[in-house]
């Protein structure tokens, strides 16, 4: 485009998604970013969500896809801790493998949260620490933790008894970036 002599190419604008930002009844200022169906690429809609963060909030916190595609890197650049949450599959072990060479290779700091822990858990356990991944919380395989996701509902309202589990997270995650 900028050396044809003749103009027989342009260049367009595209909206390919979409950021909104909200506030939800308890106070916590969200942002997400929503990519159009048949985008290919999920990234120029990530830099964007980030730029959206409210300058005052102390903490921000991505929600990115398991492994280590282009996504995932973007959402980690600039970041100051990854928590890597995986389940005890085959699955969830490839795709933690793939994330942790990723914070590694990027200098994040981070730890690990196994989700829908239970006792078959405890190979996948020995696995994840013998790769000198620290293990900072397990939450367990509980059906009424999915029952209320599958109605809608946040399972901490549900399940208050959760919330000192959520809190110790924080404290973990907080000793681990201002020790």
């Amino acid at each position: 485009m900028r050396i044809c002599p003749e103009k027989a190419i342009t260049e367009e604008d595209k909206v390919i998604g979409i950021v909104r930002t909200g506030k939800t009844k308890e106070g916590i200022f969200f942002s997400e970013g929503e990519l159009n169906v048949g985008e290919l690429s999920a990234v120029p809609v990530i830099r964007q969500l980030k730029k959206t963060v409210i300058p005052e909030i102390d903490i921000a916190i991505f929600d990115a896809p398991p492994g280590s595609s282009c996504p995932v890197v973007e959402t980690l650049n600039g970041t100051d801790f990854a928590l890597l949450v995986t389940e005890p599959t085959p699955f969830g072990m490839h795709d933690l493998n793939s994330a942790v060479e990723v914070v590694k290779t990027m200098g994040i700091p981070y730890a690990v949260v196994l989700n829908r822990y239970d006792s078959d858990s405890i190979k996948f356990e020995q696995i994840i620490q013998s790769s000198n991944s620290e293990i900072i919380a397990r939450l367990p395989f509980e059906k009424r933790i999915a029952e209320s996701y599958s109605k809608g509902k946040l399972f901490l309202a549900e399940m208050p008894e959760y919330k000192k589990v959520f809190a110790d997270l924080y404290s973990e995650i907080e000793r681990k970036l201002y020790k």
